[in-house]
């Protein structure tokens, strides 16, 4: 379950977009919005492994796995292996100022919400090693920044979007050990910067 932060590969398993989801919640605050995330994933239950700070009248920035910019805006969600178990909100999407989401190895499920395409300055996103399901948003697409995007050893199912072959800055693209179909769409095949690698593969029904 380790990770290579600085590895460039692809998986050749394949998945698709599924229906657009309206984002909503740009009117919420960004502690609203973290606070929807702790409710959603066991945090008042006491599934976290780590909460410091949590639901509290704290800085944002002396919450657990919480980083901030210079202007004091959220720029990185570090969650990884923290025990988070549920949905994620939809309202994740409306944190214009993240960069980095890391909620790998947790016990997440449900769909991966299309609203994560509207966060504009993403470089990194890691789901991996959760229990998501269903396919992945064609929003992604979006993420012009986005360099690395791991969603390996989940239950996602079919066709990864064509349109994360246009990303320009995507270095890692992980998808292996899910319910994906293949063949893996030329678009993306033809990125100069991603590496194929044969993965367990799922076939087309």
């Amino acid at each position: 379950m380790g990770k290579k932060l600085h590895s460039v590969r692809l998986a050749t398993e394949a998945g698709s977009g599924g229906p657009r989801q309206s984002c909503s919640t740009s009117s919420l605050t960004e502690r609203a919005i973290l606070l929807q995330l702790y409710a959603a994933t066991g945090g008042p239950a006491g599934s976290w492994t780590d909460m410091t700070h949590w639901a509290s009248d704290r800085s944002l920035a002396q919450w657990y796995g919480v980083f901030l910019d210079k202007t004091g805006q959220v720029e990185s969600l570090m969650l990884a292996g923290n025990g988070l178990r549920g949905t994620l909100p939809a309202a994740l999407g409306a944190l214009p100022g993240l960069t980095t989401l890391d909620l790998y190895g947790n016990e997440l499920t449900g769909g991966i919400p299309p609203s994560l395409g509207h966060l504009a300055r993403l470089t990194f996103l890691d789901l991996g090693y959760n229990r998501l399901t269903g396919p992945i948003p064609a929003t992604l697409g979006s993420l012009c920044h986005l360099r690395v995007l791991r969603l390996s050893h989940n239950q996602l199912t079919g066709k990864i979007p064509t349109v994360l072959g246009a990303l320009p800055d995507l270095e890692v693209l992980q998808v292996e050990a899910n319910r994906l179909q293949v063949p893996v769409p030329a678009a993306l095949q033809q990125i100069p910067q991603l590496q194929i690698e044969p993965q367990r593969q799922a076939s087309a029904r």
